[in-house]
C-alpha cells in the first residue's frame, strides 16, 4: 500500500494560521517541477538510443508523472482563492464549535 505524499496530507489538513503562505509554497513547487521535467526530457532524448524498451518506458513514465504533477499544481494555484476562503470558513466553524463546547 502506498502512503500519501506529505504535501497531500498537508493540503488535506490546512493550517488556518498559514493560509497566506500557500501561494508561495505552491509557486515554489511549480518552479521546481517544471525545470525537473524539462531536464528529464532533455536527458532522456540524449540517452534514448542507449535505452532498452523497458528503460525507455520507465523514463517516459517518470516524465509523464512530473508533467502531471506540475499541471495539477497549476490547477491548484488557479483554485487557491477558493481553497483559502474554504480554509478560513472551516476555521471559523471549528472556532465556534470550540467556544460552544467550552474548549
Amino acid at each position: 500500500m502506498q502512503h500519501p505524499a506529505p504535501f497531500d496530507l498537508n493540503l488535506a489538513r490546512l493550517d488556518p494560521d498559514h493560509l497566506a503562505d500557500l501561494p508561495t509554497i505552491i509557486e515554489a513547487r511549480i518552479t521546481t517541477l517544471k525545470p525537473t521535467g524539462t531536464e528529464h526530457e532533455a536527458h532522456t532524448r540524449v540517452i534514448a538510443r542507449c535505452l532498452t524498451m523497458a528503460e525507455s518506458l520507465t523514463t517516459r513514465r517518470r516524465l509523464v508523472r512530473l508533467q502531471a504533477d506540475a499541471n495539477w499544481h497549476e490547477q491548484l494555484l488557479r483554485q487557491l482563492s477558493e481553497l483559502i476562503k474554504n480554509g478560513k470558513t472551516r476555521r471559523s466553524w471549528h472556532d465556534s464549535m470550540a467556544r460552544s463546547t467550552g474548549r
